[in-house]
Order: structure tokens, then sequence, then C-alpha cells
């Protein structure tokens, strides 16, 4: 949340918490409780019809996962470091 309120003028965080269908509750308990004023999409692991696209696609298998994109769509950074994010975003400047 202190990344996000730091970064939020010059980015937009996008959360895709990988969950299973008996925990989206919690999921969304948690999201209240902390306060996460950015998008989340949830990416459901065990529903069969509701494949995580987002996990699969970005081929993400460690949790937490960072990926900074540009405007064009392009990875800028991908890394399990918060920091390696700030750094990035400050050599961008």
């Amino acid at each position: 949340k202190e990344f996000s309120n730091k970064h939020d003028a010059v980015i937009k965080i996008i959360g895709f918490p990988y969950e299973s269908t008996r925990d989206i509750g919690k999921t969304k308990s948690l999201v209240n409780k902390f306060g996460m004023n950015w998008q989340e999409i949830i990416q459901l692991r065990d529903a069969p019809f509701d494949k995580p696209d987002v996990v699969k696609n970005l081929r993400i298998d460690a949790f937490p996962t960072y990926i900074l994109l540009n405007s064009k769509g392009e990875i800028l950074a991908r890394t399990s470091e918060i920091s390696e994010i700030e750094k990035k975003l400050s050599d961008q400047k």
C-alpha cells in the first residue's frame, strides 16, 4: 500500500491474487481490511472453467511477482522484490 500511495500518480497497479475458490471471501476481506485501493482480479487456481489466464500467460510461478510494464505493454522489470521495481521507476525519471 505504501508503494501504491507513493507512485499512484505515475503508475497503475493491478493485483492478481491466485486463490482457491474457497478462499475468495478471505481474499476480499484482506483487500478491504488493508485498504488495497487498486484493482484486484482474482485468478482461480481450482475452478475448471475459470482458468487463471494471467498467471498462466505471464508464467508466474512465484508469489509475489511484480511486473512493471510501460505504456506499450513491454516488460521493464519482473521480480519478487518491490525494491527492484522502485529502482526501475527511479531510473525511468
